[in-house]
């Protein structure tokens, strides 16, 4: 996996990712030792998948506001915004319009960064909305309906439309992944 070719900018995520680079050398990988990737390998049970990506998005990117975004069964109520025990995990109802309004994101299938509409905002923030200032949505599409994990910041500027979206595609396979082992 070349990673050292991927254009990184505008973000301290793919800066962080490009110090943990052991060589120019495409033949060498990520040094384990280093790369916070690993420690979205999968753990034994759901729970401790959930509890493990978003300690690792938090401690290791500094992504403080983190909401991972999983469609439940037509008709399942979900859980609202803003509520205290579901601060990173929201479960939706595939059938919820605002949710439904990410449609065009799921089927580009590519991550998108910059400003959202105030009611997507409010949807995925709920009270803390007000302060974030830009959002990346990475679409989980390995999943059936899909997942949404969005990563957002009080900085207007940090995610934007022109940075490269590559780290966060294969953030999003990952995590995918360590949530839909059994």
């Amino acid at each position: 996996m070349m990673v050292t070719g991927m254009p990184m900018v505008g973000c301290s995520m793919h800066s962080q990712m490009r110090k943990r680079i052991r060589s120019e050398s495409s033949s060498e990988l990520l040094d384990p030792e280093l790369d916070p990737l690993e420690k979205l390998s999968p753990p034994p049970t759901r729970a401790q998948a959930l509890a493990q990506i978003e300690s690792g998005l938090r401690e290791d990117f500094d992504a403080y506001h983190t909401v991972l975004v999983l469609p439940v069964a037509k008709g399942a109520a979900g859980t609202p915004p803003g509520d205290a025990a579901s601060h990173f995990l929201r479960e939706v109802s595939t059938e919820n319009p605002v949710f439904r309004s990410f449609e065009s994101l799921f089927t580009s299938a590519r991550p998108r960064c910059g400003q959202v509409r105030d009611s997507q905002r409010d949807f995925l923030f709920g009270a803390e909305s007000a302060a974030i200032g830009s959002v990346a949505l990475i679409p989980l599409i390995a999943m059936t309906p899909p997942g949404l994990l969005v990563l957002g910041s009080v900085d207007r500027d940090r995610f934007h439309p022109g940075m490269s979206v590559e780290f966060l595609s294969r953030m999003a396979e990952l995590i995918a992944d360590s949530l839909l082992r059994p």
